[in-house]
């Protein structure tokens, strides 16, 4: 029993230093393999080194010269816009009102009718007016009858002048009265005063109206504007006829236009004037009153240098930009002082100081200075 104790622990020992053995003769390999690996990368580096070399490169193992992306000046249009909150508007959206005092028995319309101008939308009580129409008109068949006779005995030469003629003033003033009744009764209808469609309706059966309260409101969607009030800053610059680019947020639209109105009157209280853009055709997509982005063009260059005002600096002498000069095969930035002119959308029009061709450093500007060697 003793024997086969001690012949398992020698085994187990033998093992033990197997395993070491091996994972010495593991790691001696991997070593050997990344030993390997560096030589075959210090000859690819040694070689790139080379060919850079022959080509010029002077920043090649410079690890204080910075590296920049550069942009080349163009010359190219630029556009400068004012961008105002706007909203959609109706040529014609108009309240339909009572002309006289009553009480709603009808309402003949619904929300999204189709409507004629003239056409009843509603009816007030009309019981005591029909009343009095009907009994002037007894009256007025009365006197017609009695005016008819005298007219046919005074051809006959029978009776006097003065019977025929009151008769005939009786029957006349009795029509005159009518006439004037009925406008009155027409009084207690509502009538749309354009044709158009019904897009709100504000009274209900029962309910008393006055004049001029607003009943029923009739919308003629044929005709729609883009309306806007502008500062007042900008009523010298913005004219009928500008460019604009019209933008629906909510239905992600945007087309061009021009200005179709631009008001000379400052509103005294808002300080704003108004600005129209006219839709040149019915668009079911837009309806009255949506929000809008006019966007009017009040400057244009057909040929500028335009560049990203995130690459102008600012300092106490004045705004400028780095570009880079070369001399002797190395990159030197260079500042140059530029004078700005009107920015829109990320873009900055240059007035005075660059010119087509020149190279400004577009990205790194931040980390370099004037005098320092560059790479790109």
């Amino acid at each position: 029993m003793k024997s086969l104790k001690t012949f398992t622990a020698s085994a187990l020992a033998l093992l033990f230093l197997a395993s070491c053995g091996s994972k010495s003769i593991d790691k001696k390999t991997e070593l050997d393999n990344l030993i390997k690996q560096q030589s075959e990368l210090t000859d690819k580096i040694n070689k790139l080194k080379n060919e850079l070399e022959a080509k010029g490169d002077s920043t090649l193992g410079n690890p204080n010269i910075k590296s920049v992306a550069l942009a080349t000046i163009a010359v190219a249009p630029f556009n400068h816009y004012v961008d105002v909150q706007a909203k959609v508007d109706a040529d014609e959206s108009i309240n339909a009102n009572p002309k006289m005092g009553g009480t709603i028995t009808e309402v003949l319309v619904k929300e999204g009718d189709r409507v004629s101008a003239g056409q009843v939308l509603a009816k007030m009580d009309d019981q005591l007016m029909k009343q009095s129409i009907s009994e002037l008109q007894t009256q007025i068949d009365f006197a017609t009858n009695i005016y008819n006779k005298q007219k046919s005995l005074w051809d006959q030469q029978i009776g006097s002048e003065v019977q025929y003629l009151t008769s005939k003033n009786n029957k006349e003033s009795l029509e005159h009265k009518m006439a004037t009744l009925r406008e009155q009764w027409s009084m207690t209808q509502i009538k749309s005063p354009i044709s158009g469609t019904v897009d709100n309706i504000f009274i209900k059966i029962g309910q008393s109206v006055m004049p001029g309260l607003p009943c029923i409101n009739v919308v003629n969607l044929t005709g729609l504007k883009i309306k806007a009030e502008v500062a007042e800053s900008f009523i010298s610059k913005i004219n009928a006829g500008d460019n604009v680019i019209i933008s629906m947020p909510d239905l992600s639209l945007e087309f061009p236009s021009k200005v179709s109105f631009a008001s000379s009157v400052v509103n005294a209280t808002s300080r704003t004037f108004t600005v129209e853009v006219r839709l040149p055709k019915a668009d079911p997509r837009l309806k009255p009153n949506m929000i809008a982005v006019m966007k009017i063009n009040d400057y244009s260059s057909a040929n500028a240098i335009a560049i990203p005002i995130n690459v102008v600096q600012s300092s106490s002498d004045g705004n400028y930009v780095l570009t880079i000069v070369t001399d002797g095969g190395k990159n030197i930035v260079t500042k140059k002082t530029v004078e700005t002119g009107l920015s829109y959308n990320g873009i900055v029009e240059i007035k005075k100081g660059l010119e087509a061709g020149e190279k400004i450093i577009s990205t790194g500007y931040e980390d370099v200075n004037p005098g320092e060697e560059v790479k790109n």
